[in-house]
């Protein structure tokens, strides 16, 4: 017997070819790069998001790349020196 249910990472593919294909064309080729990176770091977290059974799949999309960036952004923050602001000012928008 087949399957009657899409994945969720076959329901994450799809979004990401056909619904994002055109604004995906439309970047540049880093940016492309970019995207792909992130609708990636939404496949991290199919099954999370298969159980949250959203009606918007974009929702736990979303929320599943905010998680991996946010994984990012404190690894940074760790690697940064204590009690040293960076010159440009970004400390205040690290710290939350």
């Amino acid at each position: 017997m087949g399957r009657t249910i899409t994945s969720f990472n076959q329901l994450v593919r799809h979004l990401q070819q056909e619904d994002w294909g055109k604004f995906r064309r439309a970047l540049r080729r880093e940016d492309q790069q970019l995207l792909d990176e992130l609708f990636e770091m939404a496949r991290f977290h199919a099954a999370p998001a298969a159980y949250a059974s959203r009606p918007n799949p974009m929702e736990p999309i979303v929320v599943g790349m905010l998680i991996e960036m946010l994984k990012r952004l404190r690894e940074v923050e760790e690697r940064l020196p204590k009690g040293e602001a960076p010159s440009d000012g970004a400390q205040q928008r690290l710290d939350f």
